[in-house]
């Protein structure tokens, strides 16, 4: 969501702002990058399996598995949270496309908790992808999920958790288990 980028830089002044290695070059992106210059952040253009320390846990970017896709929400960033023996992986807004392409690539691997792509629509969270993540749990962002997306988290064995009747969702990890408060 580029457009509230240039507002959320401004109120959280992060020392760092990871970037799609190819990322739509429009006037939103050229804002966020202008505004993030402007106060010192350092830019950096992310690559699969780029990996940092935030405090004691582990990021690792594992998608987009390539680059300049047809659809461009498949060139935004994905990436798998260690913390101890818990993970999450965080989709944003990729296609069943850019799914399968981390599937094919390796890069997905099972998962505690998966925070849903597209919010949770029919235009992700494929089967190739559930059945690679193996999420113990899953959360559903947005306001109109499909209900085959929750179907298919179930049948692979996730508890679903949707904002829709949950609201705003806080998870939880101690290193050992993955806890959801609705």
């Amino acid at each position: 969501q580029l457009g509230a980028m240039k507002l959320a830089l401004g109120m959280t002044k992060p020392d760092y702002l990871f970037v799609p290695p190819t990322q739509t070059k429009g006037k939103a992106y050229a804002q966020m990058i202008d505004a993030a210059e402007k106060q010192g952040t350092q830019i950096v253009s992310a690559a699969p399996n780029m990996t940092f320390t935030l405090g004691r846990a582990r990021v690792t970017f594992i998608g987009p598995a390539r680059t300049q896709h047809t659809d461009s929400r498949d060139d935004g960033l994905t990436l798998r949270i260690d913390y101890g023996q818990t993970s999450v992986v965080v989709t944003g807004c990729i296609t069943s496309n850019g799914e399968k392409e981390i599937v094919s690539s390796g890069a997905a691997a099972a998962c505690d908790a998966l925070i849903v792509s597209r919010g949770g629509t029919e235009a992700a969270t494929c089967a190739e992808w559930v059945e690679a993540a193996k999420p113990k749990v899953a959360l559903i962002t947005g306001k109109n999920p499909a209900n085959s997306v929750r179907i298919r988290l179930q049948k692979y064995g996730a508890t679903v958790y949707a904002a829709k009747e949950n609201g705003v969702m806080t998870l939880f990890s101690d290193g050992q288990k993955i806890t959801v408060e609705p």
